[in-house]
């Protein structure tokens, strides 16, 4: 996020130009508008940094939103869970649908792609690749639409004016303080390019006490923005845990309910998980229960009985083990011969 911005910029900037005119002959140069001692011309910029710039426009910028696409696209699945039949946006119960979102937030297979995904709701699976290209038209591209001109900025501004009504169009995230708060971004970006819009147009003098305002604005917004994001965020998350619990003892219910059935479309693996734990508890604690229920074992077996009886047989389920006790006969005499 920090870096993709910035990496795009230098990038593409291989391929923005400044020229110059001489004023002696007329003649007009081209230079790199990062790097004056580099000419367009030059074999230098022509077989190498062209070339260069070109595979990593690829890679990068173009690249890496794409190989999100991809990476996401590929875990649809899991990503928008099927629950009941419906996927996670179907739902309609508000409950459900943070429970399923909590669901997905703890599946493993899928938290490799956590950072990609986590902010916005199942619908909006695909958002961080928005992202990533509305960056790219607000920083990076706007540098080829009529550079060093007003229309430049009427472009940009055009950029982030959309952008807003995108955002409040679908409300992506899933807390409703991440929609506001990149809401409020969102227009103190359109302020400052309104005002960056007179400047350039000599409406508005460059040293006059507009750098002043905008700086206010900018604090203001971020203080406001921070304290409705710290409210919004801790009432939601108190809310999504209540919604969870309650999801999964409403799941819960409906198995018993409803019997045994296959390719049932709520048996979800964390509630399937879970009905087995409970299940092999539940047979732990009745085998230790037979166990429990039996007659008290003698100290000792008496002389005259040659087995143990079978009420004194322990359950075998209880791991436990008796041994039958064999007295032998003892004669009262011992016969004067004895046969061989």
């Amino acid at each position: 996020f920090l870096i993709f911005v910035s990496v795009s910029a230098v990038v593409l900037g291989t391929f923005a130009f400044d020229y110059d005119i001489l004023y002696e002959s007329q003649e007009t140069k081209c230079y790199l508008s990062f790097d004056y001692s580099t000419r367009c011309d030059s074999q230098h910029y022509r077989l190498y940094l062209m070339p260069y710039a070109m595979i990593f426009t690829l890679i990068y910028p173009i690249g890496t939103p794409l190989l999100y696409l991809v990476l996401l696209y590929s875990n649809l699945s899991e990503i928008d869970p099927v629950v009941d039949g419906k996927k996670a946006r179907q739902q309609v119960d508000k409950d459900h649908y943070l429970a399923l979102i909590k669901i997905r937030e703890n599946n493993q297979s899928i938290r490799h792609l956590s950072f990609l995904f986590s902010t916005y709701e199942c619908e909006f699976w695909y958002w961080e690749v928005v992202e990533c290209f509305r960056r790219l038209l607000l920083t990076s591209i706007t540098a080829f639409v009529y550079p060093d001109s007003p229309l430049q900025v009427a472009f940009t501004l055009v950029i982030a004016t959309a952008s807003i009504k995108l955002c409040s169009r679908f409300n992506p995230y899933v807390l409703d303080s991440d929609d506001t708060v990149a809401e409020i971004g969102q227009w103190v970006i359109v302020i400052t390019l309104f005002f960056a819009l007179l400047i350039r147009d000599g409406t508005i003098e460059e040293g006059s006490r507009i750098g002043y305002i905008l700086i206010s604005i900018q604090l203001g917004v971020v203080a406001v923005a921070t304290i409705v994001a710290l409210r919004e965020s801790q009432e939601e998350q108190q809310h999504l845990k209540d919604a969870s619990f309650k999801f999964f003892k409403s799941m819960t219910s409906k198995q018993e309910t409803d019997g045994p059935r296959e390719n049932r479309s709520y048996m979800i693996p964390q509630l399937g998980w879970l009905k087995r734990k409970l299940s092999t508890r539940a047979n732990d604690i009745e085998l230790v229960d037979r166990a429990v229920e039996k007659p008290p074992i003698p100290d000792r077996v008496p002389e005259d009985v040659q087995s143990v009886p079978s009420e004194y047989v322990i359950n075998p389920m209880a791991n436990y083990t008796a041994k039958a006790v064999m007295k032998p006969q003892i004669p009262d005499r011992v016969p004067e011969v004895v046969p061989i």
